[in-house]
């Protein structure tokens, strides 16, 4: 489910709920899903919350559990709920703590999102947020995390691999970019076989970190999209899917 559908169901949870100030929160697009989350909390109390976040997207039930202590009386609530969705499970998979007996039915309904998607050598980045985006590239080698975002390096050069004007994606703009001038414009080292992911920013704003990770592999031929979504303070990120470059 994208970014809008998600707000949509949550919006008719609100009035359901009878939650005027959850409402205006979800239809604010300057208000964070912590921000959300947390006028809901204080407008209908924990318990009604979780019942009607059994009633929504999981991907919410992950983001209530990620962001909100308050609710840690009901991890196993919240966690039964991410496994019904595989991009809620490979997202709680990867950045949610203490998974306990729920491990092993987030792991099944993630199945291989949770592996290598693809191998690849390039990303196409799209933006269909309501901000100007960056993206950056993540990626392990030899044991060290390294993050290049998109502008970093001279930019619209002869030998750039960037744009005129940097790396910044308006809506409705995209590009592709070669996994390898990551690393060449930041001189930090990238081997084949080495794991790579993707990060959207907004500018001045929020970011989200794709839970999906890749293989790169020189001369692959194929390519990975990802789509920013969302507003300037609850960015989403899209995947796509991997085509030939």
């Amino acid at each position: 489910m994208n970014f809008e559908r998600q707000r949509m169901l949550a919006e008719t949870l609100a009035e359901s709920a009878n939650a005027p100030m959850t409402l205006a929160a979800l239809r604010d697009p300057e208000t964070c899903f912590e921000g959300i989350l947390t006028t809901a909390l204080a407008e209908v109390g924990a318990d009604r919350l979780v019942a009607y976040l059994q009633r929504g997207d999981a991907m919410w039930s992950y983001e209530a559990l990620r962001r909100l202590p308050a609710l840690e009386a009901y991890r196993p609530v919240l966690l039964k709920k991410a496994a019904e969705s595989p991009n809620a499970a490979v997202h709680a998979l990867r950045f949610i703590d203490d998974l306990g007996d729920h491990e092993p039915a987030l792991r099944a309904s993630a199945a291989e999102l949770f592996n290598s998607v693809d191998t690849i050598d390039k990303f196409e980045f799209d933006n269909d947020g309501v901000y100007v985006a960056y993206f950056a590239m993540k990626w392990v080698n030899n044991g060290t995390t390294y993050q290049v975002t998109r502008e970093a390096g001279p930019s619209g050069g002869r030998d750039s691999p960037w744009p005129v004007g940097g790396g910044a994606l308006f809506k409705g703009d995209y590009d592709k970019v070669g996994c390898a001038d990551f690393s060449r414009v930041s001189g930090s080292p990238l081997a084949p076989g080495d794991e790579i992911w993707v990060v959207a920013m907004a500018e001045a704003g929020d970011s989200a970190e794709t839970p999906l990770r890749f293989t790169y592999q020189p001369n692959a031929g194929r390519r990975a999209k990802f789509v920013a979504t969302g507003t300037v303070r609850s960015v989403g990120i899209d995947y796509g899917g991997s085509w030939p470059a």
